[in-house]
């Protein structure tokens, strides 16, 4: 199943949820939406490792996105 054709298609919003990997490509190609949200800076949580080798980070808004 192709995203192109999925977005194409009418329904809700496609939410992409914890994967940079993937999200890199869907910005090289077009595929990811802007969000109009402000940005912001975000303060880790807590971590967990699982014996699988996969990490869970937990993070909370910290402010608005610091630059400079």
């Amino acid at each position: 199943m192709g995203l192109r054709r999925i977005k194409s298609q009418d329904g809700p919003d496609l939410i992409l949820w914890g994967s940079s990997t993937l999200t890199s490509t869907l910005l090289e190609h077009g595929l990811a939406d802007e969000d109009r949200t402000p940005a912001r800076t975000f303060e880790l949580v807590s971590t967990k490792a699982f014996p699988s080798g996969i990490i869970l980070n937990a993070y909370k808004v910290a402010g608005p996105l610091k630059t400079g």
